[in-house]
């Protein structure tokens, strides 16, 4: 489409990156054109912090548009014990594969919330992650969600019935407090999540487009 739009005045080709943290940081290195990355990285890029504190401060970059709204899911079977956050220590969490903005988030949300130590963490990819929940290899999945979906489990959830797991209001508060890149989202009841049946208190943020 934009190769179409601006008819030869740029030539745009896909190339696979590590995700939204690699994506940032090659675009400001000037080894992308142009890239999509989260929020969060975009902020830590700029400001030298977390994952870019050893890159340091890094303004050689702008923002094009804002891509698309996102939260972050937290979702169990239908039938797990797991009803809250407290719930899932000493439980099986799939982080994501590590690079990606999905990671990022979910690694900061039990940092802050001092469960990191407390969760046997795994790094699958989306795909595997919905395979891993549906075999009970793992016992939460946490995923971005665009806003509030994501398909393979909203595909899982046809077969075996999958929950969202909300936030109290004392954690969404400790994320929000900490992280200046998120905000507070109620992640409504989706029709398309079979066993989804109560909102679920959760983060938002955003993914930008930059050069």
């Amino acid at each position: 489409l934009l190769d179409a739009k601006l008819k030869g005045k740029y030539k745009f080709m896909y190339s696979p990156s590590g995700g939204s943290v690699a994506n940032v940081r090659r675009v400001g290195l000037g080894e992308y054109a142009t890239a999509w990355g989260h929020i969060g990285q975009v902020y830590q890029s700029w400001n030298g912090e977390g994952l870019f504190e050893k890159d340091g401060s890094n303004h050689n970059f702008r923002v094009v548009a804002r891509v698309r709204a996102q939260s972050q899911i937290f979702a169990v079977l239908a039938d797990s014990p797991i009803k809250s956050f407290s719930d899932m220590k000493g439980k099986v969490v799939n982080l994501l594969s590590r690079g990606s903005g999905s990671n990022v988030n979910c690694v900061n949300v039990f940092k802050a919330l001092g469960m990191m130590d407390k969760i046997e963490a795994r790094y699958l990819g989306f795909s595997a992650s919905a395979r891993a929940l549906s075999d009970r290899q793992i016992d939460v999945f946490c995923s971005a969600g665009v806003p509030f979906l994501i398909p393979a489990l909203t595909q899982l959830s046809v077969s075996k019935p999958v929950r969202y797991i909300s936030m109290t209001e004392e954690e969404q508060k400790t994320l929000t407090s900490k992280f200046r890149f998120y905000s507070p989202v109620t992640i409504p009841v989706q029709k398309d999540v079979k066993g989804m049946d109560a909102p679920a208190r959760s983060i938002a943020y955003d993914v930008w487009w930059i050069v």
